[in-house]
């Protein structure tokens, strides 16, 4: 009975430890007006959570010059369900996933800039109906899948400068579906053809 129950001691303070997540820590000193939260911690889980912070009424969840940041939290959608604002600079983040953006529908801009992003996967913004505005520039992004932009149907600014397989940026009051669309195959095929050219000299 006693080794027993010490088992569940040790069962309930490893969950305890894990079942935190990443802890951010809320700063107001921007002003009343612009609440930020920001995450401090390193992140090199690609299943960890974030806290319930003091505050919700955040405006802008801001992670910055972190090389220890390998990773989105996911779910941030249930921490902050109207988030308007998210960036993600300067860090170590290889891959964006489904999870880490899923449930964002007031999400307005994105900036993940200086990241080591490979691969834009399929789908992966496709909670983001809202979003206007969309950086992935200066990471190192070879491959977009087919579908990778699908649903951002209201976006009016995405960037790509200095990427391997492309460099480019498109600003715009209002770029209509068709046009996303066709610069969003244009990406696509020169990632393609970038990398059919590469797999050839191989």
């Amino acid at each position: 009975m006693k080794k027993r129950t010490l088992m569940l001691a040790f069962f309930l303070i490893s969950f305890a430890s894990n079942a935190g997540g990443s802890r951010v820590s809320c700063d107001d000193d921007y002003g009343a007006v612009k609440k930020i939260c920001h995450i401090y911690h390193d992140i090199d889980d690609p299943e960890i959570t974030l806290a319930p912070p003091s505050n919700v009424s955040i405006l802008l969840l801001s992670i910055r010059d972190n090389k220890g940041v390998k990773y989105l939290p996911v779910n941030v959608s249930k921490t902050f369900p109207d988030l308007p604002h998210y960036d993600a600079i300067n860090c170590s983040i290889t891959n964006i996933y489904r999870n880490n953006v899923r449930g964002l529908t007031f999400l307005t801009t994105l900036n993940l800039r200086y990241n080591e992003i490979e691969t834009v996967k399929r789908d992966v913004f496709s909670d983001l109906t809202s979003l206007l505005a969309l950086s992935l520039s200066d990471n190192k992004v070879k491959h977009i899948e087919d579908g990778a932009f699908y649903g951002l149907t209201k976006l009016m600014a995405i960037n790509l400068n200095s990427n391997v397989c492309v460099n480019e940026k498109i600003s715009s009051r209002g770029l209509n579906k068709t046009e996303i669309e066709i610069w969003v195959s244009k990406f696509y095929i020169q990632c393609q053809l970038q990398e059919n050219s590469q797999s050839g000299q191989n």
